[in-house]
């Protein structure tokens, strides 16, 4: 069983300050001399250890990409996204960039690297690999970012300060020319694809440009920019005809002119204004001119008179002329009217052919433009490459690498390790932290002279804790009479409460000596009968339901102010382990009730929370009458009111409860909530190996009766083995522990 133990009147804490300061207090030289071995071992090891150097270079990787024309870069920066950034790290830990400086700095025939290492002897004498001295190369190169930054710092250990800063560097610069020949690869390889491309597109435009050309001729489609188009000779005649149909119109009017102005002289003015002719001219000035002189002849001489008659012929010969230059203008108009309209007749009949062939030449124009479009679109294609290609060739040497080294890795001063002022401090804490813990891990000084450890109270007195004050109890055979064992756990009561003991009633509780005088005449004279262990009136409201009244108690436990409830209910568990004869673990006890089943679990919580506080693993053992599944018993699991581990048994049998030894290990005390004495399932023989039975009783009980009651069920062989104790849940502020019998 575990120790129950008690500092001054309360349960005790977890972690005694007090009695660890005292053990390594006695120990003092023990802790001293850990932590001076601590100390030589460190200067032991500083003095053996080869200084480490770490030399730093740095890195900014630039997001801002440089441009010296506006061509567009074949492979582009490396951006400013922080995972872009941030993976730049991993690409200088990889192993072919690592092993390009390997490689260069012919690290493998360095010492350093390639020697036999400390404990080589427990070995062979070969020469390591390759590959086992570039993993020790690789773990000494460290590659970090500053934190959210674009900055990368590039470190490397060595011996030497020298050879650090100089692999540090070397792999700056490798990184930097990777990059560097990333871009020019990616232009070389742009520019080999370019040209193997350009070749098949210059193919694909000329035998494009070729079907076009053998399309227009096949159709008979001409070039649009020389007009020979169907449209464009429509268009022309259309525009002929339209002055074709004006002359024939202007003709025909002429001639109709004519026609109507007849052969007259009067006809020839007329004639004159539609036609300039210049025979019409002479006619009319000669026929004006023999007019007037004849005029002039018949004012001078007579009708008969040769001149008159020479004039009159004369004119009448000008009238035949001019009638005869009228008919033939008039012939001219005529053959010029039908001129027009057979030009207008021709070019009509071309416009309709034309026209007739638009339709069947609409199919051609749109195959032509198909192909004109695939020609079209291969000559953009090929005009695209080559000015690609043009742009990567004279994009080499133009582009710089993103990564700019912003500081020069150099050989430190000062080693980075051992560092004496970090490793003599520290080992020096770890000697120390491991002599105090040893200190308190051996135990108390001088357990084996003594039983218990005495604390001091302050009044020069020691008060007894620990289990080694209940073991006389608990290893007390089982003869003893129960009147011994109540005397033994009174006395274990009077030393943790020497002044209350006396006072015949504490606060919250209190034992009388005067009152187990009492009791154990009354035992003497009326026989056997079960121990009063008092009466609790348990923190709560009345009326609250038993859950939640369980949840008050182990609240009041824990929440400040709970110290008189702790050592009322200490008082309670050492009477009950003043009874407990057997040594052997887990100690069961019974916890039952005269007729209410709440009032068992009550106290069963009451009793397994205290024993639970006083660092005590207790298993609450339920028994139910309903058949539980396939028969057997349920899990353990952790009641939610009271915290405790908790299993479900079935009730009765033919032979007595007995705990699986699977859990009589971890374990050390079993409380058996049982039913009440009312229950028809109710067996004193199936609770047999219960080493006490604790009955709980309500306030109105009368003890004399509930004893009557308990002998009847019991037995004289089993009322030895029992006790009760009054549950009281009424409405109060504590909890209250009085003995009967006691002045008030």
């Amino acid at each position: 069983m575990a120790a129950l133990d008690s500092t001054g009147n309360l349960f005790p804490p977890l972690f005694d300050v007090g009695a660890v300061g005292a053990r390594m207090w006695r120990r003092r030289l023990r802790i001293l001399a850990l932590t001076a071995g601590a100390l030589a071992l460190a200067l032991v090891y500083l003095a053996v250890t080869k200084p480490t150097y770490t030399a730093t270079a740095s890195l900014l990787i630039d997001p801002r990409d440089a441009r010296s024309t506006n061509f567009e870069t074949v492979l582009p920066g490396i951006g400013a996204d922080s995972a872009a950034v941030a993976s730049q790290v991993f690409v200088i830990q990889s192993r072919d960039l690592l092993m390009a400086v390997f490689e260069s700095e012919r690290i493998a025939e360095d010492p350093e690297f390639a020697g036999h290492g400390l404990f080589s002897f427990l070995g062979g004498t070969d020469k390591p690999g390759k590959d086992a001295v570039f993993r020790r190369f690789e773990r000494r190169v460290t590659v970090e970012r500053a934190g959210l930054t674009y900055v990368i710092d590039v470190s490397f250990k060595s011996s030497s300060a020298q050879k650090a800063a100089r692999i540090a560097n070397a792999i700056v610069e490798r990184y930097r020319a990777g990059l560097s020949d990333e871009r020019e690869s990616a232009n070389a390889d742009v520019n080999t694809r370019l040209a193997e491309r350009t070749a098949a597109l210059q193919q694909n435009v000329t035998e494009a440009d070729r079907a076009v050309g053998a399309f227009r001729i096949a159709h008979e489609i001409l070039d649009p920019a020389a007009g020979g188009t169907l449209k464009d000779q429509i268009d022309q005649l259309t525009t002929q005809l339209i002055d074709a149909r004006t002359s024939a119109n202007q003709a025909t009017g002429r001639y109709e002119q004519a026609v109507a102005a007849g052969a007259s002289p009067e006809a020839l003015e007329k004639l004159s204004d539609i036609v300039s002719s210049a025979a019409i001219d002479r006619l009319r000035a000669d026929y004006n001119q023999r007019a007037a002189e004849l005029a002039n002849a018949e004012a001078i001489y007579q009708a008969r008179h040769p001149t008159i008659r020479r004039l009159r012929s004369e004119l009448s010969r000008t009238q035949t002329l001019m009638g005869k230059e009228a008919e033939r203008i008039a012939r001219e108009l005529k053959a010029k009217r039908d001129l027009a309209n057979e030009a207008v007749a021709t070019i009509e009949a071309k416009l309709a052919a034309l026209r007739s062939q638009t339709q069947a030449a609409d199919a051609a124009q749109v195959e032509l433009r198909r192909l004109e479009a695939k020609a079209e679109a291969a000559r953009s294609v090929l005009d695209d490459m080559l000015k690609r290609a043009e742009e990567t060739a004279q994009m080499r040497g133009l582009q710089r690498s993103e990564a700019r080294v912003i500081g020069v890795a150099a050989p430190p001063v000062q080693p980075t390790w051992p560092t004496p002022m970090l490793l003599l401090p520290v080992s020096a804490a770890l000697g120390l932290l491991v002599g105090c813990g040893l200190a308190v891990a051996g135990g108390p000084v001088g357990a084996r002279e003594r039983d218990f450890e005495g604390v001091d109270t302050g009044n020069g007195k020691h008060a007894t804790t620990g289990i080694s004050a209940l073991q006389p109890i608990l290893s007390a055979p089982r003869e003893e009479t129960d009147r011994e064992g109540r005397m033994k756990g009174q006395e274990v009561l009077t030393q943790s409460f020497p002044d209350k003991a006396r006072s015949g009633r504490t606060s919250l509780g209190a034992v009388s000596e005067d009152n187990d005088a009492a009791e154990n005449e009354d035992d003497a004279s009326a026989g056997a009968r079960p121990e009063d262990l008092g009466r609790y009136d348990l923190p709560g409201v009345a009326g609250m339901a038993v859950p939640a009244r369980i949840r008050t108690l182990r609240r009041r436990f824990l929440r400040q102010g709970g110290e008189a409830f702790s050592r009322s209910l200490l008082a309670l568990v050492r009477r009950i382990a003043a009874r407990l004869t057997d040594d052997a673990a887990p100690h069961m006890l019974l916890v039952s009730s005269l007729r209410d089943p709440a009032e068992a679990r009550l106290a069963c919580a009451m009793i397994g929370i205290s024993l639970q506080q006083a660092v005590q693993n207790v298993l609450v053992v339920e028994f139910s009458s309903h058949r539980l599944q396939d028969g057997g018993r349920s899990g353990i699991f952790i009641n939610g009111a009271s915290g405790l581990a908790t299993i479900v048994c079935p009730l009765g049998g033919d032979r007595p409860f007995a705990l699986d030894e699977t859990l009589t290990a971890d374990f050390d005390f079993v409380l058996l909530l049982a039913p009440s004495l009312a229950n028809r399932d109710w067996n004193t023989a199936f609770f047999a190996a219960a080493d006490l039975m604790l009955f709980a009783l309500p306030p109105a009980e009368t003890l004399e009766k509930a004893q009557n009651q308990l002998r009847r069920h019991l037995g004289a062989k089993n009322i030895g083995r029992s006790a009760t104790l009054v549950i009281a849940a009424g409405e109060t502020a504590g909890m209250t522990f009085a003995v009967p019998g006691a002045a008030s």
